[in-house]
Order: structure tokens, then sequence, then C-alpha cells
């Protein structure tokens, strides 16, 4: 505020320079407050280039975890599903499971067999294509922003679409899960396709945790193969490849659609209880284009 003052002996006009500190105190608090919302904007954009921010539902990732998945084609999210919201599915997923295949034992064939012709093998599981189709809280699952987040921040993408998911019941009985890649039988015209693997309870290396071959997403050629590159022979998943376990209530695993990957049978304790149930949801760019025209049954001839 600017006062003119006029002095009696010389009439002479003196300035005096009032400050209004109220004014300047708001002043200086706004200005402050700018001077943070810059720095916060620029910090944000740094951590987005780090963390990979998913652009519409504010979703970020660890760096070390993204760097697993683009070094090794998986990573684990730890504590991914709070209790809670572990809890509102997986009772749904396990009594899916118990109405389609029932809680007492194998149930394709004695002994686990299942008849192929004349050949005999023992069967890998047992499944249930797209529950998120029979339970809406399976359905909020697959398609929430925590599981869509993830798989786009993973997948370095804007927006992802669900392609499909599975239950995966591996029980006492059950021989080994071979080593596959998920895209041999996807029939999507895209390598952006990325799986969540969720295990439904506590997870240890005898619960036949999924088993990775690192870098195996890089040589999509190679894998087609069946081969790691550089090598001729490889163990089967357990003796050979990395795991994530132990694996508490609410931690999932992905994998990309070209990483190589398997499990082997249940040992030890795992073989005494109600067997490994894990439910899977699959993810692929929703920019790279649809289905292409092969059989749309493929889409449910996963195996994992």
């Amino acid at each position: 505020m600017v006062s003119y003052l006029t002095s009696g002996a010389d009439n002479s006009i003196k300035k005096h320079v009032h400050v209004n500190v109220a004014f300047m105190d708001r002043l200086f608090t706004r200005c402050c407050w700018t001077a943070c919302l810059l720095a916060v904007a620029c910090v944000a954009e740094a951590f987005n280039l780090f963390t990979n921010v998913h652009p519409k539902l504010c979703f970020s990732l660890r760096s070390d975890t993204l760097n697993d998945f683009r070094t090794h084609g998986h990573a684990v999210t730890r504590n991914l599903l709070s209790r809670s919201a572990f809890d509102a599915v997986a009772g749904k997923l396990w009594q899916l499971a118990a109405e389609q295949h029932g809680m007492e034992g194998v149930t394709q064939g004695s002994l686990g067999e299942r008849s192929m012709g004349k050949l005999r093998r023992v069967s890998q599981f047992d499944r249930i294509v797209d529950p998120h189709a029979r339970h809406p809280s399976v359905a909020d699952l697959a398609l929430s922003p925590l599981f869509l987040g993830t798989a786009a921040a993973l997948l370095g993408v804007a927006q992802v679409r669900l392609f499909g998911d599975t239950l995966f019941w591996k029980r006492k009985g059950h021989g080994p899960t071979a080593w596959h890649a998920d895209l041999w039988t996807a029939p999507l015209a895209t390598d952006r396709f990325i799986t969540v693997w969720l295990p439904l309870g506590c997870t240890s290396q005898e619960d036949a945790p999924l088993y990775f071959q690192s870098g195996t997403h890089r040589h999509p050629s190679v894998t087609i193969q069946c081969l790691p590159q550089g090598k001729a022979d490889v163990g089967p998943p357990g003796r050979a490849g990395t795991h994530h376990a132990p694996l508490e209530v609410g931690d999932a695993t992905w994998h990309h659609g070209w990483t190589m990957h398997g499990s082997p049978s249940l040992s030890g304790s795992g073989v005494d209880g109600p067997g490994r149930l894990a439910y899977t949801a699959s993810y692929y760019c929703d920019n790279d284009g649809g289905l292409t025209p092969l059989d749309a049954e493929l889409s449910t001839n996963f195996l994992r």
C-alpha cells in the first residue's frame, strides 16, 4: 500500500511506502506453493520415466520389478492383493473348482491318466476356463484397475484388453506341466502379451509353483523350437528354470507370452493337501489388433 503525506513546514511531499504485511505473506505463500507444485510435477515426471506409471490408471510399479520383467520375461509382485481383496475372490474360485471337479482326487481318469488314442499319459491339471463369466467377483478381479494397470505397465503400453482367464488345479496324481509359451496357441497378431499367475494360497517350492526359463521371451524363434538359446537339452520344470516361491497370500507372478514356463508335480507335504489352485488372466495390447481368423477354440488351449 502506498500513501502520500504532507509535511507542515515546507509543504514538501514525502512519499512513505507502507508494506502491507498480510498481502506480502499471501504472495509469498502462493509463490511457495507454486514452486512446490512445479517440483512435484518434475519429480512425478522423473518417477514416471523410471517406474512406468500407467497414464490412465495412475498405477506404478517398482523399477526392479519392471527391470526383471524386461530382462528375464517374468517378475513377481509381492502383496499385489490385500488380504481383504484376496479373500473376496479366493473362496469363490475354490468353490468353482470344487463344483466342477470335486474335492476328492484327480478327475481325469484312474491314476491321473487320460486316453489319447493308443497313447496314455499322466494329466497335468484340472482346468476351468473363463471363470470370470461364472461369478461377478472374478470378473471384477480380471478387469480390475490393479490387474489391468500392472499388465499395461509391465508391457509398456497405454491400455490392454483381457484375452481370457483360467483356473488351474494341480493335485495328487497330476504330472508335471511341460515347458511351453502361451503365445504358441494364442490366435493373436501381437507379441505384447502377458499372463498373471495368482496362487490361491501360500505356495512353497513343494506346491508346484511356476518355473521360468529366463530370457526366452527375447528369442521367439528359438522358443518355438522348445529350446533356450545356446542349449541343446534342458531338464523339466523343477530340475531346471527359476521360480519365485515362496509366495504368500496376495503375491502373484507375471510372465511374457513368449517366456518358456512350466511346473513340476506336487512334492513333499504338498501331495497330502487339496493341491495347488491358481488363477491366471492373460492380457494383450489393445492397439495391436484382435483375434486372427484362426479357430477361436485355440484361445482356450493354454497349458500353464
